[in-house]
């Protein structure tokens, strides 16, 4: 007599008999009011949880980004904690078992400045310091908390301008060369020609911290930068070793020099794009460059002016290899023919 088999029922698998790696992924999907509601399950899935919101908690937690501040005041040790207490702010340290500044993916120091401004005008401390270098430095501190702490910061995005504060004191970079040194991708926003000290010895320094960026995003509005500032960024460019994405915003009469510069990256560009050129001002001998350019696949040339069709020509010896090309003029009648014109030159090659 055969025995019977023992029924085992069905056992639906649970989100946590999954590995670790499988659950950063499904909750990477998740969006940000679902990964709050996570916070408040368990320890396994909160640790998790936190890991994605404070990647880029300047994006990831806009209802309460002056908790952002008050998180990374408390993990300041006694050294950093030194630089406020002369400024007045004495902040009551209550230390978590969890640290968040190692998660930290971008750190945009723009954005840290303004929450920082927002918060110290909130809390009244304005009207005892009542002058920005307390903003400054309670930016201070808390970068050089994120250089001491972290080891997964992949981007740094920087604004100068006249009518901000300098950037950050570059030798809370220097002091911590690894941190920048294993950085993915640089964004420069520069919104007046920026004169200050500050922001051309970080530029000066930035060669020699960063060497393997992997992408550069320049994004100077609508000004024309000053030779100095221009030569920096060229050099900082050409001191990379494989830099793979490259995004220029910029009208100005430079612009043909940082396109030109592509030429120390015409062997590892994968992806190019350039917003706002007035190509007036860049000759279409220069765009040979781009067209020597050997694992080009991208390319994105938007609200642009004035293009010929020699610049197109030129363009056009790209199109066979690319995979994917986004083009658009600004309202001027000629460029929308040429832009017609190389759109459907580019189909036509990609058919064969």
């Amino acid at each position: 007599m055969q025995a019977q088999k023992q029924c085992v029922p069905n056992r639906t698998k649970e989100l946590l008999d999954l590995p670790t790696e499988c659950i950063l992924k499904i909750f990477i999907g998740l969006n940000i009011k679902d990964l709050y509601n996570c916070l408040f399950s368990n320890k396994f899935l909160h640790t998790i949880a936190v890991h994605i919101l404070w990647k880029n908690p300047f994006i990831n937690n806009p209802k309460c980004r002056d908790s952002i501040i008050l998180v990374y005041l408390n993990e300041l040790n006694k050294e950093e904690q030194q630089i406020l207490l002369p400024l007045r702010i004495n902040f009551p340290f209550n230390k978590s078992h969890l640290k968040y500044a190692p998660c930290l993916e971008t750190l945009d120091l723009h954005s840290l400045h303004i929450i920082c401004l927002k918060w110290l005008a909130g809390a009244g401390y304005f009207c005892q310091c009542g002058e920005l270098r307390v903003v400054q430095a309670v930016v201070s501190a808390i970068v050089q908390m994120i250089m001491r702490t972290n080891k997964n910061l992949k981007t740094l995005n920087m604004m100068a301008a006249e009518d901000e504060p300098d950037c950050s004191d570059v030798s809370i970079f220097i002091s911590r060369k690894p941190v920048i040194s294993s950085l993915h991708s640089f964004h420069l926003s520069l919104i007046n020609t920026p004169t200050k000290k500050n922001v051309s010895q970080f530029l000066r320094k930035l060669p020699e911290l960063c060497l393997d960026l992997c992408e550069i995003i320049f994004d100077f509005a609508e000004i024309d930068i000053d030779k100095e500032i221009t030569m920096l960024l060229i050099r900082f460019i050409k001191a990379q070793k494989m830099l793979k994405h490259f995004t220029l915003k910029c009208h100005g009469v430079n612009a043909e020099k940082y396109i030109e510069a592509m030429d120390s990256q015409k062997e590892h560009l994968i992806s190019l794009t350039l917003d706002r050129i007035d190509f007036r001002k860049v000759s279409a001998d220069s765009l040979k460059i781009i067209s020597q350019c050997e694992k080009l696949k991208h390319l994105t040339i938007s609200a642009f002016r004035d293009i010929t069709d020699k610049h197109c020509y030129v363009v056009s010896s790209l199109l066979p290899k690319l995979e994917t090309l986004y083009i658009s003029a600004k309202d001027n009648t000629n460029d929308h023919r040429a832009v017609t014109d190389l759109v459907c030159n580019w189909h036509s090659k990609k058919r064969f």
